[in-house]
């Protein structure tokens, strides 16, 4: 065999290896990596965990605000002298 075909055949044979190594680790990327329908799912959940939250927390300062409003109404009630 003279050395210009076995040169041949080894970069036909490596080259084939790399395109099988390639395709392998293409295969596990999508594998690992793409989003499901169940981790879509989770991430809309989130999202609408995450709004939910906010609106109560904005409910909440409301709710204080209103609730600090009234003590302080109390409070200015009670220290006036009250006539009759």
């Amino acid at each position: 065999m003279s050395l210009k075909k076995y040169l041949t055949y080894s970069f036909v044979t490596l080259w084939t290896v790399v395109l099988i190594i390639a395709i392998i680790a293409t295969i596990i990327h999508q594998v690992r990596f793409q989003d499901s329908a169940t981790h879509l799912h989770l991430n809309w959940e989130v999202a609408s965990l995450k709004s939910q939250n906010a609106q109560l927390a904005f409910q909440k300062h409301k709710l204080e605000s209103s609730l600090y409003k009234r003590e302080q109404e109390i409070i200015q009630m009670l220290n006036e002298p009250y006539y009759e």
